[in-house]
């Protein structure tokens, strides 16, 4: 995993807080126009390029970008429009090793150390390079990079966009049934039962969701992905509400998109139950919305 982004990057993501990412050259004027009212919105952040090279760690297909200007270290959202060195479309699994990248996007970086920038509209491959590239990086790679712990259920975070930014939340983690294999080479079993989420009280209020009607939440899981998401609403009114009274909820649509599970047309005023099924046990989570 990587070391300092866990709690330090969430709680910076929770609050929004960005820096603006250096960028290598302006935008076109034309860029920066809005469709309807022929100039950009005020506040609204100018899009910036700049280049980085791209650096693997480990073997789970983590990685790290190094600003090719600044050296500063950082992580994307990747984006649809992934393109190769000759211009097609490639996937994220086929970046390489010392590939310099072009980076398109609102060039606003989240306070976390790797940094994380979620607002990429585009990257495409400049140079190729060599792996050999990137082996002046790796006194960086070494201070950042941890083997994942298999043995605590993955955590996960809530990715969504208002009309200023992409937002990216920490979300609490309810109880969970957990296997994993010793360094005796033994399974062990965990199960944490947790309270209903409607009655988990301040633990929702600590990091609720600020979000626009029918907003699609991204569920980032890690270190590892489940193969299974389930959601279940619940109106925000019925929290506290007696064990014997809460009701089943209403099941709220996931769907697969680009490798993550995206949680359909969330509504403000609401608590959200994911349950999450892994090849070593099943994870509940919960987060409120405003």
């Amino acid at each position: 995993m990587l070391a300092g982004l866990g709690l330090l990057a969430l709680a910076g993501c929770a609050g929004a807080l960005r820096q603006p990412l250096p960028a290598e050259k302006e935008p076109a004027a034309e860029e920066s126009k809005s469709s309807s009212e022929g100039v950009q919105p005020a506040g609204m952040p100018r899009e910036t390029v700049s280049t980085a090279m791209y650096v693997p760690m480990g073997n789970d297909g983590a990685y790290i970008l190094v600003d090719q200007q600044t050296e500063m270290a950082f992580t994307v959202t990747m984006p649809q429009q992934l393109y190769g060195v000759s211009g097609e479309r490639i996937e994220p699994q086929q970046l390489k090793k010392g590939n310099i990248l072009e980076i398109t996007g609102d060039g606003c970086m989240l306070e976390s150390y790797p940094g994380q920038y979620p607002g990429v509209h585009s990257i495409r491959v400049l140079q190729q390079g060599k792996p050999e590239d990137a082996d002046i990086y790796q006194q960086l790679v070494d201070s950042i990079w941890q083997e994942p712990d298999l043995s605590e259920p993955p955590e996960l975070s809530a990715e969504y966009e208002t009309p200023m930014a992409v937002v990216v939340a920490r979300v609490a983690r309810g109880g969970w049934e957990w296997s994993y294999t010793d360094e005796n080479g033994q399974t062990q079993t965990m199960v944490s039962c947790g309270a209903h989420p409607l009655q988990w009280g301040e633990l929702l209020d600590e990091n609720p969701l600020h979000i626009g009607e029918g907003t699609d939440i991204r569920l980032l899981f890690y270190p590892i992905k489940p193969e299974q998401v389930q959601a279940v609403c619940w109106p925000a009114s019925c929290r506290s509400s007696q064990e014997e009274d809460i009701s089943q909820g209403e099941a709220a649509v996931i769907e697969k998109e680009e490798g993550n599970f995206v949680l359909r047309q969330a509504e403000p005023g609401s608590v959200y139950q994911i349950t999450a099924s892994f090849s070593a046990g099943e994870v509940s989570y919960a987060f409120l919305t405003d």
